[in-house]
C-alpha cells in the first residue's frame, strides 16, 4: 500500500502545472520568475521583468517579444548619465555562452505598449519571447501588487513612463 501511495503522489505531481514564477527551461535559454507590476486603470504602458540565462555551447540572439495584453512589446534598456535618466530601445539583446540578463525595475525591461486592458494583481498574460536560435519560448508573466511608492506616483513602475516612452532612443 505504501509503495502504491508514493507512485501514485509522483504520478500526481508529474501532471500538476507548475507555477508560473519556476524557471521554463528550453534547449539552452532558461527563462525564469517573468512578472509585472499590477497598472492603474487608464495606463496605456506597462513593463514586464524576467531572468533569462544560456546554458548552451552557442551565443543566441533575442529578436523581440509579443504578447496578447499588448499591441506592441519592445525590449528598453534604462541608463542615467549626469543623473538624466534614459531609456533606449533594443532591437536585439544576445546572449553570451554562460550568460545570465536580469530584466529588473529601472534597468532591462519588456515595454508593454498601448496595453488592451488594465494588469491586475493575482493574474497572469502570455508573453512569446522570439530567439534567433531557440525559437519562441511563451511564458506566463505573474502581475503583482502595485507598492504604495509607485500608486502614490500614478505609475505602475517608476522607471518606464508614457513620457519615457516617447523620449527614448533606437539602438541596435
Amino acid at each position: 500500500m505504501r509503495h502504491f501511495a508514493i507512485f501514485f503522489l509522483t504520478a500526481c505531481s508529474l501532471m500538476w502545472p507548475k507555477p508560473a514564477w519556476l524557471a521554463e527551461q528550453h534547449s539552452n535559454i532558461e527563462v525564469g520568475e517573468p512578472w509585472s507590476w499590477a497598472t492603474p486603470p487608464t495606463a496605456k504602458v506597462g513593463a514586464a521583468y524576467l531572468t533569462m540565462r544560456n546554458d548552451g555551447e552557442a551565443v543566441d540572439s533575442l529578436l523581440g517579444a509579443t504578447s496578447p495584453i499588448a499591441r506592441r512589446v519592445e525590449i528598453h534598456q534604462m541608463s542615467t548619465s549626469d543623473g538624466v535618466s534614459r531609456m533606449q530601445q533594443l532591437r536585439v539583446l544576445d546572449l553570451p555562452v554562460g550568460s545570465e540578463i536580469i530584466f529588473s525595475s529601472g534597468g532591462m525591461h519588456f515595454m508593454l505598449i498601448d496595453l488592451v486592458r488594465p494588469l491586475k494583481e493575482g493574474e497572469t498574460f502570455p508573453v512569446q519571447l522570439h530567439f534567433k536560435g531557440t525559437g519562441t519560448i511563451e511564458v506566463e508573466v505573474v502581475v503583482r501588487a502595485m507598492s504604495l511608492k509607485h500608486k502614490s506616483a500614478g505609475n505602475a513602475d517608476p522607471g518606464p513612463t508614457e513620457q519615457d516612452h516617447e523620449a527614448h532612443g533606437t539602438t541596435q
